[in-house]
């Protein structure tokens, strides 16, 4: 049995989570939810669905261990293999990330269109945030 279906990030502004649905041998259906609440409206946001593979939970968790270390100097952007969601850390320091989190939201004239936002993480909730989709992956694959 899956003891969290989500994991979540808290930003300056935004929170994303990550969804968890049906797990499958070595996939499970995903949506990411963004709420921005950076006004005095509340922006919600959903994407479409899509798969993650216990190879993307593993890459994601790696990605943000190597993206948040203080001297990364290779910044580059994890993409699930599905092209679900986006995320970049485009910059760190001791105290908080810049992190860029982008959803696939539909496709136009057969272009995926993405739709997100960008702000300022404190590294500790990056960390809660790693933390919680490495367990995540425990539960939903129970290996």
């Amino acid at each position: 049995m899956v003891e969290s279906t989500k994991a979540k990030l808290t930003a300056c502004g935004y929170s994303l989570e990550l969804i968890v649905g049906t797990a499958k041998e070595s996939w499970v259906d995903c949506v990411l939810v963004l709420k921005c609440d950076a006004s005095s409206e509340l922006l919600q946001m959903r994407s479409i669905p899509f798969y993650m593979s216990r190879d993307d939970f593993g890459r994601l968790v790696q990605f943000l261990a190597d993206q948040s270390a203080l001297d990364c100097d290779d910044r580059w952007t994890f993409v699930t293999m599905s092209l679900g969601f986006q995320l970049s850390i485009l910059d760190a320091d001791e105290e908080e990330a810049t992190v860029q989190a982008l959803l696939n939201v539909g496709m136009d004239d057969g272009n995926r269109v993405y739709a997100g936002c960008l702000s300022q993480v404190p590294m500790a909730d990056l960390r809660r945030f790693s933390n919680s989709v490495a367990s995540l992956e425990k539960s939903v694959f129970l290996s």
